[in-house]
């Protein structure tokens, strides 16, 4: 994954099972991560867990 670092994945599902761990991956592959889920509360808590505030948003969508 040599060309990722500084561009941007949106990740659906993105607060928790597989969409939070790929979230984590592209995030350690140092890409800026839009994660979008339905769970609000649910996405509070993925954004704390990905510990990386400035490359990460979360949005609260129903895709």
């Amino acid at each position: 994954m040599q060309n990722l670092p500084g561009k941007t994945a949106f990740v659906t599902g993105g607060a928790s099972g597989i969409g939070l761990g790929i979230a984590k991956a592209l995030l350690g592959a140092g890409m800026k991560v839009v994660i979008a889920d339905i769970r609000e509360d649910h996405l509070a808590s993925a954004t704390a867990e990905l510990g990386a505030p400035d490359r990460v948003l979360a949005l609260e969508l129903d895709v």
